[in-house]
């Protein structure tokens, strides 16, 4: 078994810590339960357990579905067990020496989803400002002109995940700053479709 993250990602981490909730309704008195419960961004199964509870048990059940765990306390004196799936690493070890052996002959471009803006700038939709230049992102390419984004900033993987719909080029120009979302911003900006950058840098 292994499990993914809402990209379609490996995904081996999760933790398990204290969970705290009021329970009771005015005019009632309220009382607290507590959990320890695994949180976890992947698609690993939700497990909880009442709390206090043998923290050496739990890392033995753990163990026994596939899981490293090691129990440290946090801030607030409180149990917290940091958990790797074996099966779920092993897989995402061997998947990233798989990119990285790819990507190792790789020259690293700018790129843009969209055509240059025939002004000459892109704009900041949030503030409607314009930027100093072109907005791209930063990449990379192989000889056969396949394209590897490499957003730098959430603000800008966020960007990157709404515009895949759009034609993608390599773009050269000078880079003169940031844009709104930490992105590299260029002047004199000139696109290629990819494989014809490619012919031009290998």
């Amino acid at each position: 078994m292994q499990y993914y993250d809402s990209l379609g990602c490996l995904d081996y981490n999760a933790t398990i810590s204290v969970f705290c909730r009021s329970v009771g309704y005015w005019p009632e008195p309220c009382h607290e339960e507590r959990h320890l419960v695994l949180s976890a961004t992947s698609s690993a199964p939700k497990k909880q357990w009442d709390y206090p509870a043998s923290i050496d048990a739990i890392i033995a059940e753990m163990d026994a579905d596939g899981w490293d765990c090691v129990a440290a306390v946090d801030g607030r004196g409180l149990p917290v067990i940091t958990c790797e799936h074996r099966e779920t690493k092993a897989a995402a070890l061997v998947a990233r020496a798989a990119h990285d052996a790819k990507w190792a002959s790789a020259k690293d471009v700018y790129i843009r989803f969209g055509d240059i803006p025939a002004c000459g700038y892109s704009r900041d939709w949030a503030s409607n400002r314009a930027e100093k230049g072109v907005s791209v992102f930063r990449g990379k390419i192989l000889r056969s002109g396949e394209i590897l984004p490499m957003p730098g900033t959430n603000q800008e993987l966020g960007s990157l995940l709404t515009m895949d719909d759009r034609p993608l080029y390599v773009v050269e120009g000078d880079e003169v700053g940031a844009g709104a979302d930490g992105e590299p911003v260029l002047a004199n900006a000139k696109q290629y479709a990819p494989k014809a950058a490619a012919k031009r840098l290998f």
